[in-house]
């Protein structure tokens, strides 16, 4: 297996930022991004909320909703040279008044196929700015936001499914968390993982806005997914889409 990675820091100044790549193969690559602000504004999601997407073979494109201040970007574009991996990229739309949007896809093995998304919004409701991308069947994916809004979610998917000769495999589920959660919640996630070998990839959507609402922390072992957020006091409800994503022992070490 031959991954090849490029990466960076990137500030946004305005509501989208172009970024020079060296050549890639847009079936064969996807991007991971995170962004931070700081200011007198920084909570607003509308300014810190960044989607991105490899937008052509040279190229990866940042977007965002508002550029009243700066956001710092860190960014990860990761290719494979050969085929353990083929990518489709969906550009998902969760329209005004609505939690959710549903999209054909072509069908893949769930298996072997796990999703990588980036969501940004123009809502000054921070829960608006997060989403979870699920697997409905293997021809259905679902988007969903924690709750309605009069502002849109814009999430970019990338469906990245690993190659039977790669002997990678994909657990996944979408975990419903409420109540305390300061010493953590377990689940079983039912796969056979070594931590050394698997990479957990989790996202969350929020019923709530606010900060501590939309804070959590998901950690894994062999056996369990324990999500955690630092508040004790406050009822919050939270959606845990994670993904399990373990290679073969000989090829992978963390």
């Amino acid at each position: 297996m031959t991954i090849t990675v490029q990466s960076g820091v990137q500030t946004m100044t305005g509501d989208e930022e172009l970024i020079d790549l060296t050549e890639v193969d847009l079936a064969r690559s996807f991007v991971l991004i995170d962004a931070t602000t700081t200011g007198a504004i920084a909570t607003l999601p509308q300014e810190w909320s960044v989607s991105g997407y490899i937008s052509d073979t040279t190229t990866l494109r940042l977007q965002r909703e508002s550029s009243t201040i700066n956001a710092t970007v860190a960014w990860q574009v990761i290719s494979c040279d050969e085929e353990e991996f083929l990518v489709s990229q969906v550009n998902s739309l969760i329209t005004t008044g609505n939690t959710i949007r549903t999209h054909g896809i072509d069908e893949v093995d769930l298996s072997r196929t796990m999703l990588i998304y980036s969501a940004r919004t123009g809502a000054s409701n921070s829960n608006i700015a997060h989403a979870t991308v699920e697997f409905a069947s293997p021809s259905v994916m679902v988007t969903t936001r924690g709750a309605t809004d009069s502002a849109r979610t814009y999430v970019r998917v990338e469906i990245v499914e690993w190659s039977l000769e790669s002997g990678v495999t994909v657990a996944t589920d979408v975990t419903s968390v409420s109540g305390d959660l300061s010493s953590g919640i377990t689940e079983a996630h039912g796969a056979t993982v070594t931590t050394d070998n698997t990479w957990l990839y989790a996202k969350c959507n929020h019923a709530t806005a606010g900060l501590e609402q939309i804070a959590l922390k998901v950690t894994f072992d062999a056996t369990n997914i324990t999500m955690t957020r630092h508040t004790t006091t406050n009822d919050y409800t939270s959606s845990v889409g994670w993904q399990l994503v373990t290679f073969p022992e000989d090829i992978c070490y963390q």
